[in-house]
């Protein structure tokens, strides 16, 4: 149910995006370059109670005192909003979809939840 998804040698984590697209729970964990998280503030943010977004220094405090902790319900709930999102935002022609909407509305953040921001 839950998968690690390390950064590789870009800040961003493919791996967390194929876990996403097979409705698991995605545990990004970064580096010192620091988290890359797409739709960052918006409801498709993993953060938003899809996942975890973690650097490789916090992934013990994490796993111990809260993914060990996990009930079912819990899983469950996360799961149901990975579905939610999975198509519109997490597969390739979700993500361009989400591109092109928002290339056609830079300006309204409801047409997309892309959004422009500085590399962390």
């Amino acid at each position: 149910d839950v998968n690690l998804c390390p950064a590789g040698t870009a800040p961003v984590s493919y791996r967390m995006y194929e876990a996403l697209q097979m409705g698991a729970i995605p545990v990004y964990v970064h580096d010192y370059r620091g988290a890359f998280i797409p739709y960052a503030g918006t409801e498709a943010d993993i953060r938003n109670g899809m996942g975890w977004a973690v650097s490789f220094t916090g992934l013990d405090d994490l796993m111990e005192k809260e993914i060990s902790k996990l009930t079912e319900e819990e899983i469950a709930t996360r799961h149901k909003k990975i579905i939610q999102f999975r198509e519109t935002h997490f597969t390739p022609k979700g993500a361009i979809m989400q591109i092109k909407n928002w290339i056609n509305n830079p300006h309204n953040p409801e047409a997309s939840d892309v959004r422009c921001c500085s590399n962390p």
